[in-house]
């Protein structure tokens, strides 16, 4: 099966607000959260079906009809902008090359509001622009003061494209913000900065619920909206090899024509996509059929140090990236305990599982070096072998270190996850961990999709808040979040969305935390949701003894 998001109105509503629908909640205070950043209380959120409009919950009092019109832009921004115009959430965005597809301008409309177009201009601006930042000037502060012959504008200055979009999103939310307030008062110079090189979203595509190309691009669209610049389809099998009819057997593949116009599409919005494989364990569903048979040490792991699993590996390498423009690969190489326990044992006699691996490694790493790849790994075999296979020492603080005189292939780069702690010491303690090893990690946290109907949005904001506070303290380059489906990806993939917009304000913020306000609305102008259904709706898999999900949004830090 591949999921697809037809009607993103429909879904999103209806799955944020199906268990607000029936009765009256008066839900507890609680010490997460005490206050929403603004009057609405908990008690409003209850509506009828009747009342749910297109992609929102509840519809506030609009003041003005405002129209975005991106009128100079440089050539390059062009498709990214031309696709966001056309599945704009509100359908008010509107690139010059389209400007014919706009009706003549109106003082007022059928419900007599006020109708105004703000004109975007962005310009590529690597001199007064700091690295990694986006500057936007609003040529008035009030709506209300552009008189019927003014012109309302904003200029981008930006230095890489992923902050143009990143600055579009922001304006989104302002405009969907500018719509339901009278009196809203803007900054007439706005900046701000990612506080990473890379800040990426990796999408669970191997645990069924495979999401179709218009899914894929929908995300993309919002990640760029958000400033989200990486972007990996986890896929163990879910892609196409020639010659393999078995190798993602009825798992709803993706075809290589389906992964390049993924590659280009997000490369128009500046995003760089890389491949997310596995060239070790968590393999099982190929390693099942008759043909791999040759190719398995234990159920999930490939075979070591058997020549036919190396000409596999490479075969599986040049699929996943050939048609990417990517150098980057991300091979996998997680959980792989009972590694050398199988048949490996059988054949070649009994090693030391760090040895093993070790030169696995080595092997997969020099396949990637000659196909003109940078390979990444996940890195919690290394802490697992040197503490005696013991899972857990991966996120203890006082696991045995593995060997730093280990000689580890020199192309390789190791990604640091933990989605358990809300504590922003031990992320400091293991990314100093990996330093020690002479490695500067990628570090990522996740938005707790898996084993849940609905993402747990409230820990996710806990713990996503805790890893990037650490990053930020100790200077790491890239950061991803993850969307993981194990046992059978039954949560709704949308219900991550909030979860992707508290990473990207993170992500562009020097604060502890986010500005909730902020938030709440690029949500709304990016996605078309109220962020407090949302997080409301976190509550569907609330059972005792299960993960506490609060009701409502924090005050906000500004």
């Amino acid at each position: 099966m591949r999921m697809s998001p037809p009607d993103m109105g429909a879904t999103m509503s209806l799955s944020s607000s199906q268990s607000i629908l029936t009765e009256q909640i008066h839900p507890q205070p609680n010490s997460w959260m005490e206050s929403i950043p603004t009057a609405t209380s908990m008690a409003d959120l209850t509506v009828s079906a009747t009342d749910l409009p297109f992609h929102s919950v509840r519809t506030l009092q609009r003041h003005w009809n405002i129209h975005v019109i991106a009128q100079e832009y440089p050539s390059d921004l062009s498709p990214g902008l031309n696709s966001i115009s056309l599945h704009a959430v509100h359908c008010n965005f509107t690139t010059f090359e389209s400007m014919a597809d706009i009706d003549p301008p109106l003082h007022m409309d059928q419900e007599n509001l006020k109708n105004i177009r703000l004109y975007i201009k962005f310009v590529a601006d690597d001199q007064n622009v700091g690295e990694r930042s986006y500057c936007l000037q609003w040529s008035h502060q009030h709506v209300e003061d552009v008189g019927d012959h003014d012109r309302f504008e904003a200029i981008v200055l930006y230095q890489r494209r992923i902050e143009a979009f990143r600055a579009l999103g922001h304006i989104f939310g302002i405009v969907f913000e500018l719509q339901q307030q009278a009196r809203f008062s803007l900054q007439p110079v706005w900046t701000s900065q990612a506080q990473f090189e890379s800040i990426g979203a990796m999408i669970d595509c191997s645990r069924a619920a495979v999401m179709r190309l218009e899914g894929v691009l929908y995300m993309l669209r919002n990640c760029a909206l958000m400033g989200l610049n990486t972007f990996q389809l986890y896929t163990e099998d879910t892609y196409t090899i020639p010659g393999e009819p078995f190798f993602g057997f009825y798992r709803g593949v993706f075809t290589q024509a389906e992964i390049k116009i993924i590659g280009d599409s997000a490369f128009d919005l500046g995003i760089e996509v890389f491949p997310c494989i596995q060239t070790l364990g968590h393999l099982g569903q190929i390693l099942q059929w008759p043909p791999y048979a040759h190719l398995k040490d234990t159920s999930e792991i490939l075979l070591s140090n058997h020549p036919d699993t190396y000409t596999f590996i490479r075969k599986m390498i040049q699929a996943a990236s050939t048609s990417l423009c990517s150098k980057r690969i991300h091979i996998g190489m997680d959980e792989a305990n009972g590694l050398g326990e199988g048949r490996y044992k059988q054949l070649f006699g009994t090693k030391e599982g760090t040895q093993i691996y070790l030169e696995h490694l080595k092997r997969v790493a020099a396949i990637c070096h000659e196909e003109g790849l940078e390979p990444l790994i996940w890195s919690d075999m290394l802490f697992t072998l040197a503490n005696n296979n013991d899972p857990h020492a991966y996120h203890s603080d006082n696991a045995v270190m593995p060997d730093v005189s280990l000689e580890f292939p020199n192309n390789i780069q190791l990604v640091y996850w933990d989605y358990y702690h809300t504590n922003p010491e031990i992320y400091r303690l293991k990314i100093q961990q990996h330093r020690a090893l002479g490695f500067d990690p990628w570090v990522t946290s996740s938005v707790w999709t898996w084993n849940r109907f609905f993402a747990a949005l409230p820990f996710t904001f806990d713990a996503a808040k805790a890893c990037l506070s650490a990053c930020k303290q100790l200077s790491v380059r890239n950061v991803i979040i993850t969307l993981w489906g194990d046992d059978g990806n039954e949560c709704d993939t949308l219900s991550a969305l909030p979860g992707l917009a508290y990473f990207g304000e993170q992500a562009y913020s020097t604060n502890y935390d986010v500005d909730w306000n902020t938030l709440r609305r690029n949500f709304a102008g990016i996605c078309g949701g109220r962020l407090e259904d949302w997080i409301y709706a976190s509550k569907l898999d609330s059972v005792p003894g299960s993960l506490v999900c609060h009701d409502q949004l924090p005050v906000s830090s500004s």
